[in-house]
Formats: structure tokens, C-alpha cells, sequence
């Protein structure tokens, strides 16, 4: 596990699935910290899907959303699918105000 600004993020990978764990809040103080880990995590390794798990995030802004559309596409342009899991209230929210609520497939 790794502590970021205001947020923690852990991470396994197994059969070509990368599995992200984020914690606590995402917003413009860590988002783009967050993006440039998640750049690292696909250089590292191989993988086809990505499930990012916000069970645990208790906020998202605008630059978090931002980031899991920035995720989406670099991970897309990768061949790899992005998958989300247990948006909370707050973030789905978010995602059906901003209109990308179709954007991130839940798994």
C-alpha cells in the first residue's frame, strides 16, 4: 500500500488482470499523482484488464473524474480494458451529472 495526499493505493496483479485499490479522497491535490502511478503500474505490467476499486474513496472532484477518463483512454490505446467497482453514491453522482456515466463498465 502506498499513501498518497489524502488517499492510499494498492495493487495486485494475477492473469493479466490489474486490480487497483484507492482509498480516501481523489481530487485535484492527488489526481494527477495518482495517473502518473497508474502509468508506472502499465509499464510494470502486462495486463488486458484493469478494475479500479473505489469502494473505499470517500470523494471525488472533477480532477478525479478527469483522471479515470484519462485513465480510460491510456489503458484503451494499451488494448486493455478499464473496468470500475462499487462507485459510491457521491462518484456515480458525479459520473451522471458530467454525462460519462456510460463511460466505466462496472465489474
Amino acid at each position: 500500500m502506498v499513501a498518497l495526499h489524502n488517499s492510499t493505493w494498492s495493487s495486485a496483479s494475477r492473469d493479466g488482470t490489474l486490480e487497483i485499490r484507492l482509498a480516501g479522497e481523489i481530487d485535484h491535490a492527488n489526481a494527477d499523482e495518482l495517473l502518473e502511478r497508474l502509468r508506472l503500474e502499465l509499464a510494470d505490467v502486462p495486463t488486458d484488464v484493469v478494475v479500479i476499486d473505489l469502494a473505499s474513496v470517500t470523494f471525488l472532484d472533477s480532477s478525479g473524474l478527469r483522471l479515470l477518463l484519462r485513465a480510460k483512454s491510456e489503458i484503451g490505446a494499451r488494448g486493455a480494458a478499464l473496468f470500475l467497482r462499487e462507485p459510491g453514491p457521491q462518484a456515480r453522482r458525479l459520473f451522471a451529472v458530467s454525462g460519462v456515466a456510460d463511460e466505466f463498465p462496472l465489474r
